[in-house]
C-alpha cells in the first residue's frame, strides 16, 4: 500500500483554511466533542504560520519528516496527537489552488516519489473540487437571476400600487 498514514485532511484555502474532510480526530474528550461539533459543517484555521499554511502559501508540496523541528512549522494545538512525518499536497488548476491535501505519519516519512504515486488521485481530486465549485457557481448565479427577478416583479407591482395602473 502507497500510505500507511495515521490521519489526514483534504481542504480548501480561503484566506483561512476550511477542512470539509478530516479522519476522526478524537483522540480525548475535548477533541471529540471538537470533532462532533465542526463534522458536517467544517473547522476553520485561520493561522497560515503552519506546515498546510505554507503548502498553501507557496501552492507546492510540503515534506516535513521532522515536523517538530521543521522552522516551517508553527506548532500543533494543545492535545493534538504526535506528527512524526507530514505532507501537504496542493490542488492547482491553473494558477490558483482549489485545495490542499495533507497526510501525516506515515512510516518511514515521505518522499516526491510518492507524490507521483500518487497523480491519479490527486487529479482526480482536484477535478471533483473544481466540479463542486464549479456547481456551487452556477447554483448561485440561478439564485441571484431569481432574486434579481422577484425584485422586478415587486418593483413593477408597486409602481402600479403607488403610481396607479394607467402610469
Amino acid at each position: 500500500m502507497v500510505l500507511s498514514a495515521k490521519y489526514s485532511t483534504l481542504r480548501t484555502p480561503n484566506p483561512y483554511l476550511k477542512v470539509y474532510a478530516i479522519t476522526n480526530i478524537a483522540w480525548d474528550e475535548k477533541t471529540r466533542a471538537l470533532y462532533d461539533e465542526y463534522a458536517e459543517k467544517g473547522m476553520e484555521f485561520h493561522n497560515m504560520d503552519t506546515l498546510f499554511g505554507k503548502a498553501i502559501m507557496t501552492q507546492s508540496v510540503l515534506i516535513a519528516n521532522d515536523p517538530y523541528n521543521d522552522p516551517r512549522a508553527g506548532g500543533l494545538p494543545e492535545g493534538h496527537p504526535h506528527m512524526s512525518a507530514f505532507i501537504g499536497i496542493p490542488f492547482l488548476v491553473g494558477d490558483e489552488i482549489i485545495g490542499l491535501c495533507g497526510i501525516a505519519n506515515k512510516p518511514g516519512g515521505f518522499s516526491e516519489s510518492l507524490v507521483s504515486e500518487l497523480q491519479p488521485i490527486l487529479i482526480a481530486c482536484t477535478s471533483l473540487i473544481a466540479h463542486y465549485r464549479s456547481r456551487a457557481a452556477q447554483n448561485i448565479n440561478k439564485l441571484l437571476y431569481k432574486t434579481v427577478r422577484n425584485c422586478s416583479k415587486q418593483q413593477s407591482a408597486w409602481r402600479k400600487s403607488v403610481l396607479g395602473s394607467g402610469m
